[in-house]
This record gives structure tokens, C-alpha cells and sequence, in this order.
């Protein structure tokens, strides 16, 4: 069985092969980990927190990445969007659905009307749409991984209430 002969080859073509092996492996890496659009998008979004009062006295902070209304998790790389805690505010109570859709991990979404009352929490399939919209007018959303909300304690049983002045936002550097 004869192979490529390998060992017969000039140190000038092995040398030759390697840096094109190398150039080629370095090329496929950038391409496969690199941050798509929407993920550097995420990514460059100011980092904050922001406080939850639940009805027993129970403040939990949650740190966050302070969006706009219309900051999505749509498009975003898996492993940033499974991580992903996307907090965003209207500048006045809105009563259209919040569409949610191509998001490549299960999220939840957590709609507060604008005195901070928890509204409805949506799940939301992977890779799905969905229309989330309350009976009341909502003001702030907050995106989170599916999950998030209940590992945190905040739900409607619990009367969590988002606290908007607890907002803080620093730029991401």
C-alpha cells in the first residue's frame, strides 16, 4: 500500500504544507467561533443590574444587558443566548404582543407593567414564534434563558415586582 509519501517530500514542501494546513485551520476556527452580527450586538450592549422585590421581602438582583425596545435574542450564537439576560424598557406602557422568534435556545420572557407588577411570563419554544402579550399594557421586558425566572424565585405566585429605579448601566468596556 503506497500513501502520499510523505517521508519522500523536500523540507521546503513539508514546510509548505504545514503553513497551508495551519492557514487552513486557522481560517475554519475564525469562521465557527466567531460572533455573528447579532451576538456582537448582545455582546457590546451596556452590562447592569436591576433589583426584583418578590411579596415575602425578597430582593434579588439580576445582572443584565440593558437593551432597547427592540433588542432581540434573534440570531444569537447558543452559547451567549443560553446566557443571555436581556433587559429592556418602553418609554411608555405598550399594549402590542411582544414577538418573539428565531431564537436558538428556549427562553423565557418576563412582562412588568410600569409601576414594575409582574405581568406574564412567556416561554417561548427554541426556534419557534411566539406573540407575548398580556391582558394589562406592559413597559418592561426582560429575556432570560428558559429556566432563569423560576432558578431566581420570580414568578406571579411569588408578587415579584421589578424595581426600574434600581436600574444600573454601565458601559461595557
Amino acid at each position: 500500500m503506497t500513501g502520499i509519501g510523505f517521508n519522500k517530500w523536500s523540507i521546503g514542501k513539508r514546510i509548505v504544507a504545514g503553513v497551508l494546513l495551519a492557514t487552513s485551520v486557522l481560517i475554519l476556527s475564525l469562521l465557527l467561533f466567531r460572533p455573528n452580527r447579532a451576538t456582537r450586538t448582545i455582546l457590546d450592549l451596556p452590562q447592569g443590574s436591576v433589583e426584583i422585590l418578590n411579596i415575602d421581602g425578597e430582593k434579588i438582583s439580576l445582572e443584565i444587558r440593558v437593551g432597547n425596545p427592540d433588542s432581540t435574542l434573534a440570531g444569537v450564537r447558543p452559547r451567549v443566548a443560553g446566557k443571555a439576560v436581556l433587559y429592556s424598557a418602553t418609554p411608555y406602557p405598550a399594549s402590542v404582543a411582544k414577538t418573539i422568534k428565531n431564537v436558538n435556545v428556549s427562553i423565557d420572557v418576563a412582562l412588568f407593567d410600569g409601576e414594575g407588577g409582574l405581568l406574564e411570563i412567556c416561554d417561548v419554544a427554541a426556534n419557534s414564534e411566539r406573540d407575548c402579550s398580556p391582558e394589562k399594557k406592559y413597559q418592561y421586558t426582560i429575556l432570560a434563558y428558559s429556566g432563569f425566572f423560576e432558578e431566581k424565585g420570580v414568578s406571579l405566585r411569588n408578587g415579584s415586582r421589578l424595581l426600574p429605579d434600581t436600574l444600573s448601566e454601565e458601559p461595557f468596556l
